[in-house]
């Protein structure tokens, strides 16, 4: 299957070791709103606009966008102009999937990263490197645990939540959808409401001024 990646800074980089090493594609090159080169690490690189309008005939696209309002805003601007394109859910080889697990359309679990038993990945979510999603917990759509982070069994993180690089979630606690733990930060109780939550134990620092983009029946 040809596939392509949307997305071309770091993100994208580490988004194409997982496509090469997951197997079963051929990454047909990277699109970008703005293009600077003809290729990037090696592929064909396009113009956005031009791509949705008459791109090659390509069969999967991955979103490496790591802003999670923009992946998704970018995953619907495909599904209208490409309505045939598949958006599979693509696991590193290192990563640790339970076999009782569910990884939804368009996620990613990068290397070392660990999903357990009966643990839900939603549309378009990542689970970074190291990252662990523990038994029962529910990664929301559009939603991002960052390398190193940790939800406890039965977390919830809401769609289009970030869990910051080594944040952990307690077992069992929710956060409200679009809510941002930050960097090293644990949360220990109930974040309910779109705002930003830093510290050991986590508290909110500020209120987060934009619309929930996020829900699961966009």
């Amino acid at each position: 299957m040809r596939i392509v990646i949307f997305g071309a800074g770091g993100h994208a980089k580490v988004v194409c070791d997982v496509i090469e090493a997951f197997g079963g594609f051929t990454v047909a090159g990277f699109v970008t709103p703005d293009p600077e080169a003809a290729t990037y690490l090696g592929y064909p690189l396009h113009r956005e606009e031009t791509f949705l309008r008459t791109g090659p005939a390509i069969d999967a696209a991955a979103i490496a966008i790591g802003d999670n309002a923009v992946r998704w805003r970018v995953a619907a601007q495909i599904r209208t102009a490409l309505p045939k394109i598949a958006f599979p859910a693509l696991v590193h080889p290192t990563a640790v999937i339970s076999s009782r697990a569910i990884l939804s359309e368009g996620s990613i679990v990068m290397a070392r990263a660990v999903v357990n038993a009966a643990a839900l990945v939603g549309r378009f979510a990542i689970v970074n490197t190291g990252a662990i999603l523990e038994h029962d917990s529910r990664l929301g759509d559009g939603a991002h645990l960052a390398p190193g982070s940790v939800v406890g069994g039965a977390g919830q993180i809401g769609d289009g939540c970030l869990v910051g690089i080594g944040a952990t979630v307690r077992p069992g606690v929710r956060m409200a959808a679009g809510s941002v733990l930050g960097a090293g930060a644990v949360a220990v109780s109930h974040l309910e409401e779109m705002a930003v939550f830093v510290g050991v134990p986590a508290v909110r620092m500020k209120q987060r001024n934009q619309t929930r983009t996020i829900a699961p029946e966009d």
